[in-house]
């Protein structure tokens, strides 16, 4: 018998009429003095009748076995939201699972399960004898972590920006970012991205469970403003000149050094530096990115000039004058010299 089974004993009426049966054990048995009782044992158990006619007695044996029908549903799974796990019963030879949804086939002893939440799954087990049992499995499914690259983001030229928009993954989760390249470490939760081209960052979050999920943010970099210095210039010690600075309009400006400038946020101040400078010229956009660019004002010293000692001459007479410190010359009066433009001119004033 299966387990939880019953079988009629005896084969068929026996002893002559008029006889009396006694069956033993009498515990599990729908009546123990009629000749075909119904037995329904917990385990295997030998029965015994004794059949009494006219005072004469016979006995009999029969043996009612249980069978034990095995399986196994086998041991609790653990898995991710969208995962799919095989299930793996034994014990016999057909099977039936419940709930038979998210299963591939419920009729067979390793279906494919995708379940949305977690489910326990109970498999049915019958053997040849045709004899059930009954098994189950948990199946837990992990909720993804969660994932947040942050908002897609735009950078100056040369600049950094940390990725995430806020903390992501529960305590313990890893992070992996890629591509690595512009990243100061693709392992953080929110490393910080100078990229030189436009860029699709994934951040992949891994938890205890192992279950992942990702997230993509955009950094593009900006191109830097026109930034134009004008060109080199050259001075003398004490000359101011105009700066010739471009860039575009609306943009703020700033030359620096701000000394030796009329205004220092303006693309053209009047320069009067005492010495050689390097100006930069800083465009800063409405983003604000900057833009760069110098110019070189270059500041000579005067040329000492010399027009010689001064000089007492009889009327009439003239004198060589002796000029020095130069390589043009101009003298004036030029009305009583002889070359006005030489650096010793013939003298004859009146």
């Amino acid at each position: 018998l299966c387990a939880g089974g019953t079988a009629v004993l005896g084969g068929a009426p026996t002893g002559p009429s008029g006889s009396t049966f006694s069956w033993s054990p009498v515990g599990d048995l729908s009546n123990a003095t009629v000749a075909n009782p119904t037995a329904t044992p917990s385990g295997t158990t030998s029965y015994v009748v004794q059949v009494t006619n006219t005072g004469c007695a016979n006995t009999d044996t029969i043996t009612v076995s249980i069978a034990l029908a095995q399986v196994d549903a086998g041991d609790p799974v653990s898995l991710c939201v969208g995962d799919t796990v095989q299930l793996n019963a034994t014990g016999g030879q057909s099977y039936s699972w419940s709930p038979a949804a998210g299963l591939s086939d419920p009729n067979i002893a390793d279906p494919l399960a995708f379940p949305a939440g977690t489910t326990t799954y109970t498999v049915v087990v019958t053997d040849s004898l045709g004899c059930a049992a009954t098994d189950s499995v948990l199946v837990t499914v992990n909720a993804l972590p969660f994932a947040n690259a942050g908002p897609d983001r735009s950078i100056c030229p040369g600049a950094s920006v940390p990725l995430t928009g806020a903390p992501t993954g529960p305590p313990g989760s890893t992070y992996l970012w890629s591509p690595a390249t512009g990243l100061n470490d693709p392992t953080l939760g929110a490393p910080s991205a100078s990229p030189s081209i436009i860029t699709i960052y994934t951040v992949q979050v891994t938890d205890t469970n192992g279950c992942v999920n990702t997230d993509q943010v955009t950094v593009t970099p900006l191109p830097a403003p026109a930034a134009d210095a004008g060109p080199d210039l050259t001075i003398c010690a004490g000359d101011t000149v105009q700066l010739n600075g471009a860039g575009p309009t609306g943009f703020s400006f700033l030359w620096s050094p701000g000394n030796g400038l009329s205004n220092d946020t303006i693309l053209d101040p009047l320069a009067y530096p005492t010495t050689t400078t390097a100006y930069a010229l800083e465009v800063t956009d409405n983003n604000g990115c900057l833009g760069l660019d110098t110019m070189l004002l270059t500041v000579n010293a005067l040329t000492i000039a010399s027009a010689g000692p001064d000089v007492a001459i009889c009327l009439g007479d003239s004198v060589q004058l002796d000029g020095s410190g130069g390589s043009d010359y101009a003298w004036s009066p030029a009305a009583s010299l002889s070359d006005a433009t030489v650096e010793d001119p013939i003298a004859f004033p009146n």
